[in-house]
């Protein structure tokens, strides 16, 4: 006979917006998708900074010293106005366009992984509400065939007249089968489970597992 199946623990909450705030914080690939939209703003400020024109204070301060009667200083101050023309300038703004269109595109990426999570969180919550409902059936039809079992093993004992051996080995047959059907739904359940707190970013969290990144 098969093995007790065992009890389900269920999720606190299968809210999708309060999952989805979650998975926001937590789920690697949007994560990535984050830092690269980051990334690309960065390097577009610096492409812009390049291509501006460059302005510089110089102070200049010398000391004379040419005879021992008399000393003089001489401090020249002044501003220094550099723009680079030509290839290396067009090349500036080639480059401040590629970034701009870059930090686009990942600004776009971001938005997608953002719907397309989204949508994820929402098929694990919908996945895993119709796995509860399968192992609620097949759990409901195993205790029915272990009532119909209990009954044609007790109408044996008893004697009761047109109760058969087979019946009962009958009986004990579907019992098994039910107890089987209640496994694979818990399994699946629990394998969907698991699928959403990946979407998630969770499951180190769930298991209380830590990784040290400073570990050579």
């Amino acid at each position: 006979m098969a093995a007790e199946t065992p009890d389900l623990e269920s999720p606190t909450s299968l809210e999708p917006s309060q999952l989805l705030q979650v998975a926001l914080v937590n789920n690697p690939d949007y994560l990535r998708s984050q830092l690269r939209q980051k990334t690309a703003k960065f390097d577009l400020l610096l492409a812009e900074d390049r291509a501006r024109s460059d302005l510089n204070l110089k102070i200049g301060y010398s000391l004379n010293s040419g005879n021992k009667i008399e000393n003089t200083t001489d401090l020249r101050a002044g501003l220094t106005f550099s723009r680079d023309f030509g290839r290396q300038r067009q090349e500036e703004k080639q480059d401040v366009n590629r970034r701009r269109i870059n930090l686009q595109k990942t600004q776009i990426d971001l938005q997608e992984a953002r719907e397309s999570l989204e949508i994820e969180v929402k098929d694990r919550i919908r996945d895993i509400e119709v796995d509860l409902r399968r192992v609620e059936l097949a759990r409901f039809a195993r205790q029915l065939s272990e009532q119909q079992f209990e009954n044609e093993r007790e109408k044996l004992r008893l004697g009761v007249q047109g109760t058969r051996l087979v019946d009962v080995l009958n009986s004990e047959d579907e019992l098994v089968r039910a107890r089987n059907r209640e496994l694979d739904a818990i399994i699946s359940y629990l394998d969907d489970l698991t699928r959403l707190e990946q979407t998630l970013g969770i499951t180190l969290q769930r298991w209380n597992i830590s990784i040290d990144v400073n570990r050579s």
